[in-house]
């Protein structure tokens, strides 16, 4: 190879090598940088794109703020001109109450002269008969003040605001229950009479009173109530004591609320009932059951007191109790019944052998007030009854099937015999024996002889320190039981046993206030359900537990059944006989330990004293 040659091979590769360079590093730096120019006029396209958007959320936003600014005027001019209408109804009204007032103030002037004129009027008209019911209303305020002795109410009483409506006569009892609040309510709305309250629309007069559509219909309701004649009649009160749960203090609470009588707290609902006791969180009182007592004793109002059916022979408190049940009060009731339906009511076992139609027949005598003709045939049933040994006292079913199956199937048989023999005839039928033979054998002896057997007690009485509580008894409230136990009657069976005559006496009512024959009835009735029959009371004092932490009326009562009613008993009884007496839920038990140690405590006071 020569120079040239050389040369021009050098020129070349040294060509390449520059060309080779320039595009590694400077012509790929080139391209990247026109690639990101691009990139760059992209975005920044995109970027004046959305620009104008946010130029039209800005103008509306402006827009919104000028409509809120427009509203927000336009409601604070209503609102001012709401305050400016209300603020000349105000005054309007005002002023219409300065007139009412002025009016009532010469109304009430005029009022003075024409009470006068009155008075006179009745002073002079004083009918006779107006004394007699003086009387008898001073007596009615003389047994509930001594009812209510031991009650302290007390009431605010808010004087009746001036230019107030003054209602009419039929809506006094309305009035009464009507606050002053209200009462200015209904003025300032319109309303000045209870016919503009009767006639008034319940809508419109919730609108203008501001009360709730219910309490305006209830109202406008009671407002017609008031203008009906029912409404306006005398009020009668009746010893609402007799209802079982309703004591003096309950009692007062409802006269002061309106309801005075067996047939207003028929009518009151549970709700109202409650509204007036307002009992504790603790006490659970069955609001349904005062209302239901009620009406019964409403209904039998107006009932005759009917007779003692236990005059006639074969019937005793208990027979005669079960006939009152359903509606035989009366010797006219018991002659119109058939023998089918007294075996009904009575259902007693076969073994007794009544004869229902000995008891129509003498109710038949009883009834037209033949006592002679009732004598005569009573005379024969007793010499009759030889047959029927159930007749005599203590002698049950299965001692009269033992006796006839030893022969012995008359009175004459019977007061034949020994004690031995009758012993030895009951132990042979298999028996218990150990009875009074003896006693036996007597009023056999006398029924054979055809003579008339006392028809006293029917079993042996035991005594107990502590009383039943007789207000349980339909017809024996608070007062008549303290005079029942002042006269030492504290049982339901010694009250059943009381002759009717006595029993009046004792109760020292009015004539015509009780009924005796019904009052004996259901304390025979509460003797059996409480399995005291011949129980009596022996006079012990009893304490007064409601001083004792925890103890109430029904643990009270049922601490007095169990023979529980002094200091010194209570302080002898272990706590877990407390409990099984007592019954009190485990959630509130009471702390028996601490009526024990207050009990003792009570009780040495006392012996030192």
């Amino acid at each position: 190879m020569n120079f040239w040659t050389g040369l021009i091979l050098g020129v070349i590769i040294g060509w390449l090598v520059e060309w080779i360079i320039d595009w590694l590093f400077w012509r790929r730096d080139a391209g990247e940088a026109r690639e990101a120019e691009l990139q760059l006029k992209e975005r920044l396209a995109v970027a004046e794109g959305r620009a104008a958007p946010d130029v039209d959320v800005d103008a509306w936003l402006a827009e919104a703020e000028q409509e809120y600014q427009a509203r927000l005027l336009a409601a604070e001019e209503e609102w001012q001109a709401r305050l400016n209408l209300n603020e000349q109804q105000w005054q309007a009204q005002y002023a219409r109450v300065e007139a009412d007032n002025a009016d009532l103030q010469t109304r009430l002037s005029g009022g003075a002269v024409a009470a006068g004129t009155v008075a006179a009027g009745i002073m002079l008209n004083d009918e006779p008969g107006a004394a007699d019911v003086r009387l008898a209303d001073e007596t009615l305020l003389a047994e509930l003040a001594e009812e209510d002795a031991d009650l302290e109410l007390s009431a605010t009483d808010e004087p009746w605001p001036a230019g107030a409506p003054e209602y009419e006569a039929g809506g006094e009892r309305l009035l009464d229950e009507m606050d002053s609040d209200v009462a200015e309510r209904f003025h300032l709305a319109g309303i000045d009479s209870v016919d503009e309250l009767a006639a008034a629309d319940a809508t419109a007069l919730a609108v203008t009173t501001g009360l709730e559509q219910e309490a305006a219909e209830e109202w406008i309701e009671r407002a017609a109530e008031s203008l009906s004649p029912a409404a306006v009649a005398p009020t009668h009160r009746d010893d609402l004591t007799r209802v079982h749960g309703i004591g003096p203090k309950y009692a007062g609470l409802l006269a002061a609320a309106g309801i005075t009588s067996f047939d207003d707290l028929a009518a009151a609902t549970p709700d109202r009932l409650r509204d007036v006791v307002k009992p504790g969180p603790m006490q659970q009182i069955n609001f349904a059951s005062w209302s239901a007592q009620a009406a019964a004793l409403a209904g039998a109002r107006g009932l005759r007191v009917g007779d003692d059916l236990t005059e006639l022979e074969g019937i005793g408190p208990v027979y005669a109790a079960k006939l009152r049940e359903k509606g035989i009060v009366a010797f006219a009731d018991l002659a119109a019944a058939d023998e089918a339906t007294l075996a009904g009511i009575i259902d007693a076992p076969a073994w007794r052998r009544i004869n229902y139609g000995d008891w129509i027949a003498q109710a038949r005598l009883a009834a037209a007030g033949d006592e002679a003709g009732l004598r005569e045939l009573q005379d024969r049933l007793y010499r009759r009854g030889g047959d029927n040994l159930g007749l005599i006292r203590g002698l049950g079913g299965r001692s009269v099937a033992a006796l006839d199956a030893a022969g012995i199937a008359t009175f004459a048989d019977l007061a034949a015999t020994t004690p031995q023999q009758v012993e030895s005839a009951l132990r042979q039928a298999g028996v218990r024996g150990s009875y009074d033979y003896e006693a036996w054998i007597g009023e056999a002896g006398v029924r054979a002889a055809g003579k008339r057997v006392s028809t006293g007690r029917q079993r042996p009485t035991y005594s107990v320190p502590c009383p039943q509580d007789l207000s349980a008894v339909s017809g024996i409230g608070p007062v008549f039981e303290e005079r029942l136990y002042a006269a030492g009657i504290g049982s339901y069976w010694a009250l059943a046993e009381l002759p009717a005559d006595q029993l009046v006496t004792l109760l020292d009512a009015r004539p015509g206030q009780v009924d005796p024959a019904a009052i004996k009835a259901a304390a025979m009735r509460r003797a059996v359900e409480t399995d005291s029959l011949g129980r009596t009371w022996n006079g012990t004092p009893p304490d007064d537990f409601d001083g004792l932490p925890e103890i109430g009326e029904v643990y009270e009562r049922r601490l007095y059944e169990a023979g529980i009613c002094t200091y010194e008993t209570l302080a002898a009884t272990a706590p877990e006989r407390l409990a099984e007496i007592c019954q009190a839920p485990a959630m509130r038990a009471p702390n028996y330990g601490a009526w024990v140690a207050l009990a003792a405590e009570l009780a040495a006071a006392r012996g030192s004293n």
